[in-house]
C-alpha cells in the first residue's frame, strides 16, 4: 500500500516536472536535459514548500496568539457571563420579590376601590331621590361617572365621594334656599326660589309644595296641593324664611315624599262623589231634601214653642198666631157651654193642631230609612260591576275593580253619613212636636178644670 502511494507520488512529481518544463524550457532532446530539468524543478518545488512551511509557521504563531486572545477573552466573558447570571438571578429574586408585594398590594387596592364603587353604588339611590340633588345637581353626575368608569378611582375622585357623603349629612338638618328651575302644572319651567327643609320637604317661595324628580333632577310643582291646613302653613314659613331667621312651625314628611304623595293622591269628595256614581247624587239629593225639610220643621216648631210660652205668659190677651191662643179663643167663644161639651170642642181643637206639629216628621223619617237603602242598592250594583270586570278582564290588574269597588263602599258610607243626621233630626223634631202636643193636652185639661169649677160654684 505504502510502495503504492510512493509510485503514484514520483509519478506526479515526474509529470508535474515534465509540464514545467515544457511550458517554461525549450523541448527537451535528451534524458539528460530531462533529468536536469526534473531536479530543477524539483529544487523549485522543495524551496517553495520551504517559503510556504515557513510562512505557515509564521501564520502558525500568530494565530496562536490570536487563539490564546480568543481563549482570554473566553474567559473573561464566562467569568462576566456568571457575573451577570448570578446579577440576573438576584434580580429575578427582587422581581418575583416585588411581583409579590405588587400583587398583595394590588388586591388591597382592588378591595379597597371595591369597596369605593360599593358605597357609590349604594349612594346612587339615596343620592338620585334626595333633595339636595336638586340644589346640587352635577353630583349625581360625578357619582354617574365614577359608577361607569373601568380604571382606577383618583384620590379626587375618592376626596369628591366623601365630601358628597357628608355633604348629605350636612344638609339632612338644614333649611337652604336656592334658585331652581321649577316645573308649573300647565308644563312650563320657571326660576323660582326655593326652600328646601332637610330632606324632606321643599316649597316655592309662594308656599306651594313641590315634589323632586330625579329622573330629570327637575322640581315639579304638585298640580294638586294639599289641603289648607297645609298650604297655609307653608305660606307663613315661606314668608318668615324671607323676612327673619325666627324658628317656624312646618310640616314634615319623614317618608321624603311618599306620605305627601299619598295625601295628594288621596281622593277628595268631589272625587269620591265621582266614584259613587249616580246613586251617589241620588243620595246626596235625599239628604238635601231631609235636611232642608228638618230645618223648615225645626224653625217652625221653635217659633211656635216660642209663642206658646209668650201666649201662656198672658192669658188675658189672646193671639191666635200660636196654637195655644186658638185653644184660649175657642174657650173665650164657649163659656157658656156644659162640661162634657167644652171637653169635646177643646179636644177638636188640639186635635186640629197636632197635624201641624207633625207635618213633614213622616217625610223626613221616610228619608231617612230610604239614604241607607240607596247605599245597600249602590253596594249591590258596584259589586256586580267588580264580578263583570272580573269576568271580562281578570283579576290580574286591581285597578280594573277599583271603580266597582269604590262605588259599593261609597254608597254604603254616603248613605250611613246621610241617615244617622236625619234620623237624629227626626228624633229631635219628634220631641219638639211632643212637648208641643203635650203642652196643649195640659192646657185643655187645665182650662177644662176651670170651667167645671165655675159651674160647679
Amino acid at each position: 500500500m505504502n510502495k503504492s502511494i510512493v509510485l503514484i507520488s514520483l509519478c506526479l512529481c515526474f509529470w508535474h516536472g515534465v509540464i514545467a518544463a515544457e511550458t517554461t524550457a525549450p523541448a527537451i532532446q535528451t534524458l539528460t536535459e530531462l533529468l536536469k530539468n526534473v531536479r530543477q524543478a524539483q529544487q523549485q518545488e522543495n524551496q517553495a514548500n520551504s517559503e510556504r512551511e515557513a510562512r505557515f509557521l509564521a501564520q502558525r504563531e500568530q494565530q496562536q496568539q490570536l487563539l490564546e486572545q480568543a481563549k482570554a477573552e473566553r474567559d473573561e466573558l464566562r467569568q462576566q457571563g456568571e457575573q451577570l447570571r448570578r446579577q440576573l438571578t438576584q434580580k429575578q429574586q427582587q422581581l418575583a420579590q416585588e411581583r409579590q408585594l405588587f400583587q398583595q398590594e394590588n388586591q388591597d387596592l382592588q378591595a379597597v376601590f371595591s369597596q369605593i364603587r360599593q358605597l357609590a353604588a349604594e349612594l346612587q339611590t339615596p343620592f338620585s331621590d334626595s333633595l339636595v340633588g336638586a340644589q346640587f345637581p352635577k353630583r349625581n353626575q360625578q357619582l354617574q361617572a365614577l359608577l361607569d368608569t373601568e380604571q382606577v378611582p383618583t384620590l379626587a375622585e375618592i376626596r369628591q365621594l366623601w365630601n358628597n357623603l357628608l355633604e348629605e349629612m350636612v344638609e339632612n338638618g338644614q333649611v337652604r334656599q336656592f334658585e331652581a328651575q321649577v316645573i308649573t302644572p300647565n308644563g312650563e319651567a320657571q326660576t323660582q326660589q326655593v326652600i328646601r327643609i332637610g330632606l324632606f320637604t321643599a316649597i316655592s317661595e309662594q308656599g306651594r309644595f313641590l315634589r323632586y324628580l330625579p329622573e330629570t333632577g327637575h322640581l315639579v310643582e304638585l298640580a294638586r296641593q294639599p289641603p289648607a291646613r297645609f298650604g297655609l302653613l307653608a305660606h307663613k314659613f315661606a314668608q318668615n324664611a324671607q323676612n327673619s331667621a325666627k324658628p317656624a312651625e312646618m310640616w314634615l314628611d319623614p317618608s321624603r315624599g311618599s306620605l305627601l304623595a299619598m295625601e295628594v293622591q288621596s281622593p277628595d269628595w268631589q272625587t269620591r262623589l265621582q266614584q259613587a256614581g249616580v246613586i251617589g247624587y241620588i243620595i246626596l239629593g235625599v239628604g238635601a231634601l231631609g235636611l232642608l225639610l228638618a230645618l223648615e220643621r225645626l224653625l217652625v216648631l221653635l217659633l211656635e214653642r216660642q209663642k206658646m210660652r209668650r201666649q201662656l205668659k198672658q192669658t188675658k190677651q189672646v193671639r191666635e198666631n200660636n196654637a195655644l191662643g186658638r185653644l184660649l179663643k175657642t174657650y173665650q167663644q164657649r163659656t157658656h157651654w156644659d162640661t162634657e161639651t167644652l171637653e169635646l170642642k177643646l179636644e177638636e181643637t188640639i186635635l186640629t193642631e197636632l197635624p201641624r206639629f207633625r207635618r213633614g216628621l213622616n217625610s223626613l223619617g221616610v228619608l231617612a230609612a230610604i239614604a241607607p237603602l240607596l247605599g245597600l242598592l249602590g253596594t249591590v250594583t258596584g259589586i256586580i260591576h267588580t264580578f263583570q270586570t272580573i269576568t271580562l278582564m281578570g283579576s290580574a290588574d286591581p285597578r280594573l275593580m277599583s271603580g266597582g269597588i269604590s262605588e259599593a263602599l261609597l254608597t254604603t258610607a254616603l248613605g250611613l253619613i246621610i241617615a244617622i243626621p236625619l234620623m237624629l233630626l227626626h228624633s229631635l223634631l219628634s220631641s219638639v212636636s211632643n212637648q208641643l202636643s203635650h203642652q196643649l193636652d195640659e192646657q185643655g185639661t187645665a182650662i177644662v178644670a176651670q170651667n167645671a169649677e165655675l159651674q160647679s160654684g
